[in-house]
């Protein structure tokens, strides 16, 4: 007998690390404590198209909002954050299950400036800082959001330690920047 345990939820609305469903889209894959022989192989095959999926919708977004901006340093950024995006995306359609291995690889500092800031909303006429601020929130969220499915256990934990570990390091380099940036500047 098997035991699973499934989160369900859809399009993630990453805001201040908690994750919003909406209906009818797919759901993460399904972790069982004591995996059949032959479903582990297919356990991360979906953990990886979920995350691909995951990937996918954060370069629509910094896409979108690329194209509606009115300043050109946050059509930069968000251009530059939909090309990471991408790049993740293609890296994991070339992942097999079988090539995944637990890292040691230490987890990035966190300087918690976005956890010090107030949630921002998209907009065209948002300036650098705004945009900063909102990359910050959406990278902290993804990140939640990977380690609270690495919680569960099974299979596919090491992969989605991984892509915390992944999304942490872009919320570290974006609030270096912001430090740099931002802070340093006022």
């Amino acid at each position: 007998m098997m035991i699973r345990q499934t989160l369900a939820f859809g399009t993630a609305d990453w805001q201040a690390g908690q994750v919003r469903s909406s209906a009818g889209d797919r759901e993460p894959p399904r972790v069982s404590s004591a995996p059949e022989e032959g479903i582990v192989n297919e356990l991360v095959k979906q953990a990886l198209e979920f995350a691909i999926q995951k990937e996918h919708e954060a370069e629509a977004f910094y896409k979108q909002w690329a194209d509606q901006s009115k300043n050109a340093a946050v059509v930069a950024l968000f251009a530059e954050l939909a090309a990471t995006e991408h790049g993740h995306a293609e890296m994991l359609q070339h992942v097999t299950p079988d090539e995944l291995v637990a890292s040691g690889e230490s987890v990035p500092a966190d300087l918690k400036i976005s956890e010090l800031l107030v949630e921002v909303e998209a907009s065209p006429n948002m300036n650098v800082q705004e945009a900063m601020i909102l990359a910050m929130k959406r990278e902290e969220g993804a990140a939640a959001l990977y380690e609270e499915l690495a919680r569960l256990g099974g299979e596919t934990q090491s992969l989605f330690e991984a892509l915390a570990r992944e999304e942490q390091k872009h919320k570290e380099k974006l609030e270096r920047e912001y430090d740099e940036q931002i802070l340093t500047e006022n």
